[in-house]
C-alpha cells in the first residue's frame, strides 16, 4: 500500500503551465496571401480509367512446333509455349550452359498443355537466343528481366512489364521476345506500339540516354530494330485514337 501511494505521488503532474509552453497566437497567425487557395475551386484530377496495359503474348501465328492441332488447341498451345519460353528466357541466361537443361526440365515439367516435342523445341530456341552475341547486353548481369513499368504518358496511365532491359552508362536497351511467326510486312502495330510506350517512359527516366527498342522473334533469332521515328509515329496514332 505504500508503494502504491508513494507512486501515486510521483505520478502527479504539476500543474500545467500552457502559457509557458505555447507561443502567442499572433506569432503563428497565418499571413492572408497564404489563403488564397481557399476561395479557388479545388483541381479535379484526371478522369480515372483503367491504364493502358501493352504486353501482350507474342503470337501473331503459333510456332512451327504447335500447329497440327486444331486451331482451338493451337492458340492454347501458343499461350503455353509463349509462356515457358519467357519463363526460360528469365532464368537461364545467368546459368551456366552446362546446366540450363537440369535446370530447365523441371520448369518445363510444369506445362502439360505442350507435349515434349514442343518443350524441347522451346529449350533449343532459347539456348540459341541466349548465345547470339548481339543480345549480350540483355543477358548479363547488368540486365533486368521482367521489369514492371508504370507511368503516364501523355496524361494517360501506362503499365506493362519489359522483358529484357538492359540499363548501360550510355545506352538503355528494351527487348520484348515474341515466339510467334513473324507475320509479313511491317510490325504489328500492337508491338510497335507496345514498346513505343515502354520507350516513353524510359526517357522521363533517362531522358540523356539513347534507347534501342527491338523485337526479337525467338522462331528466326531476328532481331527488329523498331527505330524512334516508328515509334513517335505509333504514339501519334495511338494517342489520336484515345484522344
Amino acid at each position: 500500500m505504500q508503494l502504491y501511494t508513494a507512486a501515486t505521488r510521483i505520478a502527479e503532474p504539476a500543474e500545467p503551465t500552457r502559457t509557458a509552453i505555447l507561443p502567442h497566437k499572433a506569432a503563428v497567425a497565418p499571413d492572408p496571401s497564404d489563403l488564397d487557395w481557399i476561395d479557388q475551386p479545388a483541381q479535379r484530377d484526371a478522369p480515372a480509367g483503367k491504364p493502358l496495359r501493352p504486353s501482350q503474348p507474342g503470337l501473331d501465328h503459333a510456332p512451327f512446333s504447335i500447329t497440327n492441332v486444331t486451331d482451338g488447341q493451337r492458340r492454347h498451345s501458343a499461350l503455353a509455349y509463349g509462356r515457358l519460353a519467357h519463363r526460360l528466357l528469365e532464368i537461364l541466361p545467368l546459368v551456366p550452359a552446362s546446366r540450363r537443361g537440369d535446370v530447365a526440365r523441371p520448369i518445363m515439367r510444369q506445362y502439360d498443355d505442350l507435349t515434349d516435342a514442343a518443350k524441347d523445341d522451346i529449350l533449343l530456341r532459347i539456348v540459341d537466343i541466349i548465345e547470339m552475341p548481339e543480345l549480350a547486353p540483355l543477358f548479363s548481369r547488368q540486365a533486368l528481366a521482367e521489369v514492371p513499368i508504370n507511368g503516364r504518358v501523355h496524361g494517360v496511365g501506362v503499365a506493362g512489364q519489359i522483358d529484357r532491359l538492359y540499363v548501360g552508362e550510355d545506352q538503355i536497351i528494351l527487348a520484348d521476345f515474341k515466339t510467334g511467326q513473324r507475320p509479313d510486312g511491317p510490325p504489328p502495330h500492337g508491338y510497335v506500339e507496345q514498346l513505343a510506350l515502354y520507350d516513353a517512359l524510359l526517357v522521363q527516366m533517362y531522358p540523356d540516354r539513347p534507347i534501342s527498342s527491338w523485337l526479337v522473334w525467338t522462331q528466326t533469332q531476328f532481331i527488329e530494330d523498331v527505330t524512334l521515328a516508328q515509334r513517335q509515329q505509333a504514339l501519334q496514332r495511338l494517342f489520336a485514337e484515345h484522344a
